[in-house]
């Protein structure tokens, strides 16, 4: 007899052990060849250290090992889910991972899948699935094929209807928020980002921190400047070890937009302690500086810019200009000429406004 076994993880390398021990010819099967290869080694790699414990004898390993096969050709899987349907007590569970192995291939594999192997012929084993049996995993599955389609709509259809059932939760209303922002509708996209907030109670938990971090994200492409600087706070409080450099450039960039000044230069500041070779960073806090007047502060932080890169024109820009403004002019000249000899391109409008 031969089996196949649709999925190589632990519980898929115990099924494929059980029937190649009794002698059956067993196809492993997982999202590769690769993966599928990999759990197959892991496997021969444990019943090896049996052999070595007296606990097997070599040739009953190598007996049972020689009865799995991980299968190399989709259109031999293809012929084997088919074969797995027919026979199958649970048709909708054999439907279903047919539906999921396709949908992995055509998203993860590195080498073309086989072609029968379609979304639409994913999509349509997971409606067969879901047409025998009413489970909600079946459905998502069919969504998220759909999404992949760039079907949104469709895909957002499927997402409403699970919320009305055993599906409604943070995962789901994400994911249908997904939709909405593909489909450019970014009011309905806030509303569901914000219903999966809500099924989190307060204090928060670190499970809600993902949403969250997208809301930040939503309402930050939204120009809701000072919301978003809310839920990025939260993020940080729940993920401390997580927040990087770019993060808190980012939570600036929104404090610098919502007019919280004192606040986005606390942010620079950790920023480039986090990657102090990034020059960007002192570029937007001196630029910051300049604009709310700490003149000194600026020329300190673009000198900062440019010992790390003196060749970036930008750092001499800054410099120049905020001597310039503090009222040494001709040094600040000086660094704008520098500045304008590196290719900034806003030196010379620069010179001629306030060095002359």
């Amino acid at each position: 007899m031969k089996v196949a076994v649709f999925g190589a993880g632990t519980m898929g390398s115990g099924i494929a052990q059980a029937f190649a021990a009794h002698g059956h010819t067993t196809l492993m099967y997982a999202s590769s060849v690769a993966s599928a290869q990999r759990h197959k080694d892991k496997l021969d790699a444990s019943l090896q250290k049996r052999v070595e414990k007296g606990k097997m004898t070599q040739e009953a390993k190598d007996a049972l090992m020689a009865n799995i096969f991980v299968e190399e050709k989709s259109a031999a899987a293809d012929a084997d889910m088919q074969q797995a349907i027919k026979v199958a007590d649970k048709k909708d569970d054999a439907h279903f991972n047919y539906a999921k192995l396709m949908y992995q291939k055509l998203m993860f594999a590195d080498a073309k899948p086989y072609d029968k192997w379609t979304f639409d012929a994913a999509a349509a084993e997971a409606r067969a699935a879901y047409d025998i049996n009413k489970v909600s995993l079946y459905r998502q599955l069919e969504a998220q094929i759909r999404f992949a389609q760039k079907r949104y709509d469709e895909a957002y259809s499927i997402y409403s209807e699970l919320l009305g059932g055993d599906m409604r939760n943070a995962e789901t209303y994400f994911a249908a928020a997904r939709c909405k922002e593909m489909m450019s509708d970014t009011t309905a996209m806030l509303a569901l980002l914000d219903s999966a907030v809500n099924t989190f109670s307060k204090p928060y938990l670190k499970s809600a921190a993902p949403y969250i971090l997208a809301r930040a994200q939503a309402l930050l492409s939204m120009k809701e400047y000072r919301k978003a600087v809310v839920d990025f706070n939260e993020y940080e409080k729940l993920m401390p070890t997580e927040v990087n450099a770019n993060f808190y450039y980012i939570r600036a960039r929104a404090e610098i937009d919502g007019h919280i000044y004192q606040a986005a230069l606390n942010d620079l500041a950790t920023a480039i302690g986090k990657d102090p070779k990034n020059t960007l960073y002192y570029c937007e806090k001196a630029s910051l500086e300049i604009r709310v007047n700490l003149f000194d502060d600026a020329i300190k932080t673009a000198g900062q810019c440019i010992a790390v890169d003196p060749k970036l024109g930008e750092g001499y820009m800054f410099l120049g200009l905020a001597q310039c403004l503090k009222g040494d002019k001709a040094t600040g000249r000086q660094n704008l000429q520098k500045a304008k000899d590196l290719g900034d391109t806003q030196a010379q409008e620069l010179i001629d406004k306030y060095a002359n």
